[in-house]
């Protein structure tokens, strides 16, 4: 990354703040090779190191992982640390924090995002997404008991039904046979009492040929 070297001195000129205005300018409006562009951004802090877009163009675009922009911009009482939590709190908002394992990788690409900043207060970033990765587990954990006490609700209806089944099937079995037993005997009575009226006819019949 950038070194800090002699030639980045305190005492800037009117043509070396614009000859770093104009570079810096190219450096924007073209679409540099990272490398290229680097050695003309030193060369722009070389210039002039007390504008803030020029910091702040060297974090967009390389971060401060080993701390030298920090170290650089603090000689120069040039405040960068709160455009370093400025873009780590754009890029915490598009993680994806809907799931507890969604929220397990975004802290890992975060604080891997932290480091490539440079950021040395990362703890409230830390915090923050623990806070949320343990919102997540509690809500996980009793979606997993919700879902539990639902599967053994529903196992003890299905075994009530099953058992009422079974009372039902007994009772329907036992009123048939009930009524298979009434059904016979008067089927039984029907029979006898049809005998009886056909030897009666008989006997009538005998009765009166005889006489």
């Amino acid at each position: 990354m950038i070194i800090w070297n002699q030639k980045i001195t305190g005492y800037v000129t009117k043509s070396e703040a614009e000859k770093a205005k104009r570079i810096f300018n190219n450096i924007e409006s073209n679409n540099l090779e990272k490398q290229d562009a680097l050695k003309l951004i030193i060369e722009v802090l070389e210039l002039d190191p007390y504008k803030i877009d020029y910091y702040q163009y060297i974090l967009n675009n390389y971060g401060d992982r080993d701390g030298n922009i920090q170290n650089i911009s603090n000689y120069f009482k040039m405040e960068i640390e709160d455009y370093k939590r400025y873009i780590l709190i754009c890029f915490f908002e598009e993680l994806d924090f809907t799931s507890l394992n969604s929220a397990l990788k975004s802290k890992k690409i975060l604080i891997e995002k932290i480091d490539y900043y440079g950021y040395v207060q990362k703890e409230e970033f830390i915090k923050l997404i623990d806070n949320s990765i343990e919102k997540l587990r509690k809500e996980e954990l009793e979606l997993k008991e919700g879902i539990k006490l639902i599967e053994e609700l529903d196992h003890k209806e299905s075994e009530d039904k099953l058992e009422n089944k079974k009372e039902a099937d007994s009772d329907d079995n036992s009123g048939c046979g009930c009524v298979s037993f009434i059904i016979g005997v008067v089927s039984f009575i029907i029979g006898v009492s049809l005998w009886l009226s056909i030897g009666s006819l008989l006997f009538k019949f005998i009765s009166d040929i005889i006489n």
